[in-house]
């Protein structure tokens, strides 16, 4: 599997030596593809699972799995479109479409055919779908799923579709379904998600390859993983929640925005859970930022796509585009960089606008 993201500590690389891991990242992945090259949703529980079931069903030795952003589906398409496919498929799982690099992804994914690719994609951010048009895109693509009713997952789209008659897979996936969906149904959704953050990505897919149709889902070592990474969460939480700054709408409402490598589940529905905060942002000090909202203030993806991002109405994801030590950790925090107030700025004008409307 093609790690395609920095630790931590590399966050402030160059943007050179950025973009030159992305793409050793990306070919790696494309020469572990003897049969199915899956792109998913990278740092991403959900993401995660999709990778997880596609291995599972169709085997390790056979799937190359790439991980990224959303807002990285143009780059890495046209990486692929000089590629020869060689009657291979191309999988997209997890990952929405952004409606502005759609004329430049329409034409990567014909590259992609002519060559010689199978394409699929499946996905269930509805809410960036709706401008697009679908028509175009069935032309070129094999397969194309969009959930529109927020039942599925990018998981449990893709076990459907790869691993129907896998037990375990499909119990595994509807568990990430709990959380990503924010169900939270079942207390083993929000382990799994603390378990891997814990183990790391790589890991934690690895933990899974091998399970039987009667094993736990989560098991002693999930278990372990999560129970560590709740404390440590517990300490990171209180800490960075305590210098969240707070922008507020004419009559008293707030976005709350906190600074630094805030757990963004757990971290940002806290945020919320003060009553007069409406929409909470946590920026990192990579440049992207997690955006979380009470129902009613249904604003998460409208803000998100101003910022190059998307997701859900009251969950979604974006980049303010900083790059470099000097978007560091104290500059964020001290919220000096205008990119973060715009952010903020942004989430309080769209509270505004459907309170008037």
């Amino acid at each position: 599997m093609a790690n395609l993201y920095w630790p931590k500590w590399k966050q402030f690389r160059s943007e050179r030596a950025r973009r030159a891991a992305f793409e050793r990242g990306l070919a790696q992945a494309e020469a572990d593809a003897t049969e199915v090259l899956l792109v998913s949703h990278g740092h991403c529980l959900d993401g995660a699972g999709a990778a997880i079931v596609t291995l599972r069903a169709l085997g390790r030795d056979r799937v190359g799995v790439a991980t990224c952003q959303p807002s990285d589906m143009q780059r890495v398409l046209e990486f692929y479109a000089g590629v020869p496919g060689r009657g291979r498929t191309l999988m997209v799982a997890d990952l929405s479409m952004n409606a502005q690099q759609f004329e430049n992804i329409l034409a990567a994914l014909r590259r992609l055919k002519e060559d010689g690719w199978r394409l699929e994609w499946r996905d269930h951010h509805h809410k960036q779908w709706e401008a697009i048009d679908h028509d175009r895109l069935h032309e070129v693509l094999d397969a194309l799923v969009v959930n529109d009713d927020a039942t599925e997952s990018g998981a449990s789209l893709q076990q459907q579709a790869v691993a129907r008659k896998d037990r375990f897979a499909k119990r595994l996936a509807e568990t990430i379904r709990d959380r990503d969906l924010w169900w939270n149904e079942t207390p083993d959704s929000e382990t799994l998600e603390y378990a891997m953050t814990r183990m790391g990505e790589e890991a934690f897919i690895e933990h899974f390859l091998d399970k039987g149709a009667k094993d736990l889902v989560v098991d002693d070592v999930v278990a372990a993983a999560a129970t560590g990474e709740r404390q440590e969460t517990e300490r990171q939480a209180k800490r960075l929640l305590g210098r969240a700054r707070l922008f507020r709408t004419r009559d008293g409402e707030a976005v709350g925005v906190v600074y630094g490598w805030l757990p963004k589940n757990v971290g940002l529905h806290r945020l919320l859970q003060r009553d007069d905060v409406q929409v909470a942002v946590n920026v990192r000090p990579n440049g992207h930022m997690s955006l979380r909202s009470r129902k009613g203030a249904d604003v998460c993806q409208e803000v998100a796509s101003r910022f190059d991002g998307g997701g859900h109405p009251n969950a979604s994801g974006g980049t303010l585009g900083l790059r470099g030590m000097r978007y560091g950790w104290y500059v964020l925090r001290r919220g000096r960089v205008r990119r973060v107030r715009q952010v903020a700025m942004e989430g309080v004008r769209r509270l505004e606008a459907r309170k008037e409307g």
